[in-house]
């Protein structure tokens, strides 16, 4: 659809809003292609997590690849808004109507860079999930959530797998987003599930016997 759109702006002579459209199409195309290559290979019967040697955590781990799509992103913006002024530049009489489109471009190549500097700087991190013997930590969107084993009552998975569920008192849940972890959500949240109902076996988590529990999967309810 957009590569419709552009060409019809481009047919009637209105090439800034050709590269703009083309230039949004991409940009769209590498957020979602981002997000898909999350689940590839498929998240479901993964679980996906590590534990660094002198640390007492085990983490959930999220994946680059968003966050790449940032960068890349970024390129992009900028090659669309260089095209825009050389095609701007070329016409014999600018108007406002032509100039609309440059001016989003630029908006588009600030936004998209302050993204990307923002990773490459470390101050944007890959989400995840990181579980200790006192509770457990959420970070996403640049935000940090800590919750303790005592603020839930049990896991679920929500939005047909986009987020996992963690449900307190009252009937009360918090959505936990799962589209950046490259893990199946129902193993997410049955690992934190096991880990909050057996309250004598966390220790697990801080010397990495629970990397061997979630390999072997005697972590899931089925499990004998």
């Amino acid at each position: 659809m957009g590569a419709a759109v552009s060409l019809v702006a481009w047919r009637a002579e209105q090439p800034t809003w050709a590269v703009l459209f083309i230039v949004v199409t991409a940009l769209l195309a590498l957020q979602l292609a981002g997000m898909v290559l999350v689940a590839m290979p498929r998240r479901r019967g993964r679980l996906v997590v590590h534990h660094r040697r002198g640390e007492s955590d085990l983490v959930i781990a999220g994946s680059p690849w968003p966050r790449r799509a940032d960068v890349l992103s970024a390129v992009v913006s900028w090659v669309g808004l260089i095209s825009g002024v050389l095609v701007l530049a070329a016409q014999p009489s600018a108007t406002l109507d032509a100039l609309g489109p440059v001016l989003v471009l630029l908006a588009f190549a600030v936004g998209c860079s302050w993204a990307a500097g923002r990773y490459l700087a470390g101050l944007r991190p890959h989400d995840r999930i990181t579980v200790s013997r006192h509770g457990f930590e959420v970070r996403g969107s640049g935000t940090t959530e800590g919750f303790t084993w005592g603020d839930v009552v049990g896991f679920g998975v929500g939005l047909n797998g986009l987020t996992v569920l963690a449900r307190g008192l009252v009937d009360t849940s918090v959505p936990i987003p799962a589209l950046q972890l490259p893990s199946d959500p129902v193993l997410i949240g049955e690992a934190l599930e096991f880990y909050r109902a057996n309250e004598r076996l966390r220790g697990e988590l801080a010397n990495g016997a629970a990397l061997d529990r979630i390999r072997e999967g005697t972590f899931r309810p089925h499990a004998s």
